[in-house]
């Protein structure tokens, strides 16, 4: 991906700040250095008393060009930083992707109201006859579509770990027990569930699916042999597996899963992963 030079918008935008503050920081030094001691005589209140007292007094003019430097370093973080979203989002209409490098890994033989299938002959079909399964560093054509085939979350489940090659029934158990919370907890088990309110939200990677994953997540930890539809139930759920056993340390056998990640924990209260 080739991002225009939305980098570099945030880029000279810090440059700015750091310059305008290192500026402030020549006007403190050169007060320090113009300070003089004045003396006085002081009394007490009855005219008595009289002693002489000194203070460190800094110039008017050494003043003025302290405040004038501190609202010139104020005034511009504010012009940076409020500027920077609109010059980042301007930026953004320049971007082109990259080909894609690997071809989509969905069965085409999936349709109507069944969940999408693993991909004959792919890394997760092997690992479903005994193999690992391989995991790829990136979806390459994730796909943003809403999603209508079943909604059943347990088979989304099943269908995430079978795609994880975690076929022992006692492990099965673990990670169903544990993702039958997280998914009520995250999405209350709807596949096309989308957060835009949080702070994924505000930088643009909104969390989605059962799982509530983001993009840049499911992207990383998306299995080979599941859809690249970040809403398909199948890959949210693995890509989601996969991030919290490297993430969290969950072994994969889901024995330590409600201890490692609180969300699948129903005796601990809710906390985002």
């Amino acid at each position: 991906m080739r991002t225009a030079g939305i980098g570099k918008a945030v880029t000279d935008a810090y440059d700015a700040i750091e310059t305008s503050v290192g500026e402030l920081n020549d006007k403190i030094d050169a007060a320090h250095t113009a300070e003089y001691t004045d003396e006085y005589t002081v009394t007490d209140d009855n005219g008595e008393n009289p002693r002489q007292v000194s203070r460190q007094v800094l110039p008017t003019h050494n003043v003025n060009e302290l405040f004038a430097g501190l609202w010139d370093t104020v005034n511009t973080t504010y012009e940076q930083v409020s500027g920077v979203s609109d010059r980042a989002a301007a930026e953004a209409l320049g971007i082109e992707l990259d080909d894609p490098t690997h071809p989509r890994s969905i069965n085409p033989a999936a349709s109507g109201p069944l969940l999408p299938s693993i991909a004959p002959n792919s890394p997760a079909s092997s690992a479903a006859n005994g193999g690992d399964a391989e995991y790829v560093a990136a979806a390459t054509d994730a796909d943003y579509a809403a999603y209508t085939g079943d909604k059943d979350v347990k088979a989304a489940i099943d269908g995430a770990l079978d795609a994880l090659g975690i076929h022992d029934p006692e492990a099965r158990e673990n990670w169903t027990r544990g993702y039958l919370v997280l998914i009520e907890r995250e999405s209350g088990g709807d596949p096309n569930a989308i957060n835009n309110w949080d702070s994924n939200a505000a930088s643009g990677q909104h969390s989605r699916g059962l799982t509530q994953t983001i993009p840049g997540t499911f992207e990383s930890y998306h299995v080979a042999g599941t859809s690249s539809n970040i809403y398909d139930p199948v890959a949210n759920v693995a890509a989601s597996m996969s991030y919290v056993m490297e993430r969290y340390d969950v072994a994969k056998d889901g024995s330590n899963l409600q201890s490692a990640v609180q969300q699948t924990n129903p005796a601990a209260s809710p906390k985002g992963y």
